[in-house]
């Protein structure tokens, strides 16, 4: 009986996924099958959950220690109205705009992502991951109010997609700010994805096995029967620095 192998190589980082079907399963010896199976999470937690992996391996992809997350801010007067969502996306296009025009006369890269929020209380931000380009150069660019910029720390980026896609979640289906969870620049790395049916085994072993130059991250090891029915044993190796 075959089983898959999925590897994802993305920045750092290399994920392996190792899963049999449960039909492919149901034929393995009783001792070989496991005895526990995590609680099905509704369709949407799924798909968030999923949202948060393929944000978390796209930041890996193309950003690194020191470059900058960025938060956008508005100030509103008392007895001002709050910037409407179109006038929002209005910000951010001629900001996006402006700073690739003089990145590029500076000979700068240009690659962000992008997610935009409404606050509870009704406070509007933009939230962008951008590679470092001096502080300067974006404020000018954003008059609203004061930028607040925190450096990466160059690790999975595993909070940094979860918080992301947290600020997405209470507009995300109604589309009254953006068509899909977050945006970004054209050009961004994508990681890379191998599948591969291993046939001269009956099943996989459950112990990880780090390549060359990698190690595996501490508390990265899982297994059990996902939502999709797959039996399955992952694991996160880091490349040694």
């Amino acid at each position: 009986m075959a089983y898959y192998k999925e590897t994802v190589t993305y920045g750092n980082f290399v994920d392996v996924k190792f899963y049999h079907t449960l039909r492919q399963y149901s034929d393995a010896p009783k001792e070989r099958r496991p005895t526990f199976r995590e609680t099905p999470p509704s369709q949407q937690e799924v798909n968030r959950r999923n949202a948060i992996e393929k944000l978390r391996r796209l930041l890996c992809c193309n950003f690194q220690k020191g470059d900058l997350h960025v938060q956008l801010k508005y100030i509103r007067k008392k007895g001002e109205p709050y910037r409407t969502a179109e006038e929002m996306k209005k910000d951010i296009s001629k900001f996006h705009r402006d700073m690739r025009a003089e990145c590029r006369k500076k000979g700068i890269e240009y690659k962000y992502i992008h997610v935009m929020e409404i606050g509870e209380r009704g406070a509007r931000h933009h939230h962008i991951v951008l590679n470092y380009i001096d502080p300067r150069i974006i404020q000018k660019h954003w008059p609203f109010a004061r930028v607040t910029f925190t450096p990466l720390d160059g690790g999975d980026y595993r909070k940094l997609g979860a918080y992301l896609i947290k600020q997405t979640d209470a507009r995300f289906r109604s589309k009254e700010l953006m068509k899909q969870r977050y945006n970004c620049s054209k050009g961004l790395k994508k990681p890379t994805v191998k599948k591969e049916k291993i046939t001269r085994a009956k099943s996989f072993k459950r112990q990880p096995r780090a390549l060359k130059g990698y190690r595996i991250m501490n508390g990265s090891e899982s297994g059990g029967v996902d939502y999709f029915g797959h039996i399955f044993f992952k694991y996160t190796m880091v490349k040694i620095e």
